[in-house]
């Protein structure tokens, strides 16, 4: 049997009332393994498909961060945006700073953040005056809700775009004529669905690789979004990136 040491939260998930679908196994032949089942299993007597191998030995806290930079590092490889560009996210929670990471790592510089976390960690935070008339290249939400990408959606200016890196809750207002007449693109960018295993794991090992090369450490940045996130969800009965 194997065992289940932990696992990874995804919060917009959780409020889905989906039981959760990240798992972080002991060491199998050398490596840990990220598994797509439910928080309450405590073992498994095999692999299942969809699962993520761990190439490098990683603490808790940098598995969970590149499970989460998967969500970006996915949607990068597959859309080609301007190095240049002046990319805006909208939510800091573990997929937005994950997202923050991930740009980082590919050399973009031009990346403002739209959270309720305010003056979390040093990162260019902008107000939400923005959205009504923004100059931005790139939108990428990563809170799933509804009333923001509405906001965003009403007030785009042409040629830009949208990604959904969240997961929507409710299904947000989309006026195709705008989006014909604007020129607008909106991309989803789910992570399970679309790619082969195979794909998905070569995506996995060069954040993986990008993450234990560069000795980056994540455990202070987790537990400080953490701290903010129960802050202002007290009332939440799952508070936390990872649960052991």
């Amino acid at each position: 049997m194997i065992k289940i040491i932990a696992n990874i939260i995804s919060r917009g998930t959780e409020r889905s009332g989906s039981g959760g679908y990240m798992a972080i196994t002991e060491q199998v032949d050398n490596f840990r393994y990220i598994l797509p089942i439910a928080h309450n299993i405590e073992q498994v007597d095999h692999l299942p498909p969809q699962r993520l191998r761990v190439s490098r030995d990683l603490d808790l806290a940098q598995i969970a961060v590149c499970r989460f930079r998967l969500i970006s590092a996915l949607f990068l490889k597959n859309h080609t945006l301007d190095i240049h560009s002046k990319i805006l996210i909208i939510g800091y929670g573990c997929v937005g700073y994950a997202c923050h990471e991930e740009l980082k790592s590919r050399g973009f510089e031009k990346i403002s953040v739209l959270t309720r976390h305010k003056k979390l960690l040093k990162i260019n935070y902008v107000d939400s005056k923005v959205l009504n008339k923004n100059n931005f290249d790139t939108i990428i939400d990563t809170t799933g809700n509804s009333d923001a990408i509405n906001q965003v959606i009403t007030n785009m200016q042409p040629r830009q775009t949208l990604v959904l890196l969240g997961t929507p809750r409710q299904s947000p207002n989309i006026d195709l004529l705008q989006v014909h007449r604007l020129n607008l693109t909106i991309i989803g960018a789910h992570e399970l669905n679309g790619y082969s295993d195979a794909y998905r794991q070569q995506a996995f090992d060069e954040v993986v690789t990008n993450v234990y090369n560069n000795k980056i450490k994540y455990n202070d940045v987790v537990e400080e979004i953490n701290q903010h996130i129960e802050d202002i969800e007290a009332n939440k009965k799952i508070y936390t990136v990872i649960r052991k």
